[in-house]
C-alpha cells in the first residue's frame, strides 16, 4: 500500500478520475434518456398523424414506427403493443394538456376561478382538435381505444387529478389540501367527460369552462367580487342610498 504525500496524491487522482468517470456516466445517462424522450415524441407525433388520415383499427405498429423512423421492435420494447401505444399516447396527451392548465393559472394570481376556467377552456380547445379524441367523441374509435377514457379511464384519471391537486396546492396555498384535491378530482372527471361526449351546437369550450369553474365555486380575483380599491368608505356615493334593495 502507498503511504506519505505519494499515497495522498495517488489518492487524489483517483477520486479525481473516480468523479470524472462518474459525470461521464451521468451525461451519457442523460443523453440516453434525451434521445429516448425524443423517440417517444416522434412516435407519438406519427401515431397523431397516422389517425389523422385514417382510424384506429387501420392504424399498425409498422406504420407508426416507420412514420417514427425507429423499428417496430423499438415500438414493442416501448409499449409492448397497439393499446399500450394509445394508452401512453392518452398519458401524454394529459400530462401536455396539465401543463396548459398550470400556465394558465400561473398566469392568474389570486384568481383560481380565472385561472381555472382559462386553463379548461384551453384543454378542451385542445383536446376536441386531437384526432384520438376527436374519433373517441365522434363516436368513431375501436372499443379498445373508448376504454381508455371510459371504462378503462381510473389511471388517466388518477394521473390527472394527482397533477391538477399538484398545482393547485403549489397555485392557491390557502386553499385547504382536501377542498384543492376535490377540485383537482371534479375537473378531471368533467373535463374527460366532455372528451368522450363533446360540446353541443349551443355550446362552446369558453361557456363550458365558464360552467365548470363555476360550478366548482373557486374564489374569484377581487376585481370579479366588486370595484377593485372599493373600501366603501366615507363619502362613497353609494352610502347615501343604502345596500340595493333596502328601503
Amino acid at each position: 500500500m502507498v503511504t506519505g504525500p505519494l499515497g495522498r496524491a495517488v489518492g487524489r487522482a483517483t477520486a479525481t478520475a473516480s468523479a470524472a468517470a462518474g459525470a461521464a456516466a451521468g451525461a451519457a445517462g442523460r443523453t440516453r434518456r434525451g434521445a429516448a424522450a425524443q423517440r417517444r415524441e416522434a412516435v407519438f407525433a406519427a401515431l397523431r398523424a397516422q389517425l389523422l388520415e385514417r382510424p384506429w383499427a387501420e392504424v399498425t405498429l409498422e406504420a407508426v414506427a416507420k412514420d417514427a423512423g425507429v423499428s417496430r421492435q423499438t415500438l414493442y420494447n416501448s409499449f409492448g403493443s397497439r393499446s399500450g401505444l394509445a394508452q401512453a399516447y392518452t398519458f401524454h396527451l394529459a400530462d401536455a394538456l396539465c401543463e396548459v392548465i398550470a400556465a394558465s393559472v400561473q398566469a392568474h394570481p389570486g384568481d383560481p376561478r380565472g385561472g381555472l376556467e382559462e386553463g379548461i377552456r384551453v384543454y378542451l380547445e385542445f383536446a376536441l382538435d386531437d384526432p384520438l379524441f376527436g374519433r373517441v367523441g365522434a363516436g368513431e374509435a375501436h372499443s379498445d381505444l373508448a376504454r381508455l377514457v371510459t371504462t378503462d379511464a381510473r389511471p388517466l384519471l388518477e394521473r390527472v387529478a394527482g397533477r391538477l391537486t399538484e398545482i393547485g396546492t403549489a397555485a392557491w396555498p390557502e386553499l385547504p389540501p382536501e377542498r384543492a384535491r376535490a377540485v383537482a378530482s371534479t375537473t378531471a372527471r368533467l373535463a374527460l367527460s366532455f372528451v368522450v361526449t363533446p360540446p353541443g351546437e349551443d355550446e362552446t369550450p369558453a361557456s363550458v369552462a365558464a360552467t365548470i369553474a363555476s360550478v366548482l365555486d373557486l374564489p374569484a380575483a377581487p376585481a370579479d367580487r366588486g370595484i377593485p380599491g372599493d373600501t366603501g368608505g366615507p363619502g362613497d356615493p353609494g352610502d347615501a342610498a343604502g345596500p340595493v334593495g333596502t328601503a
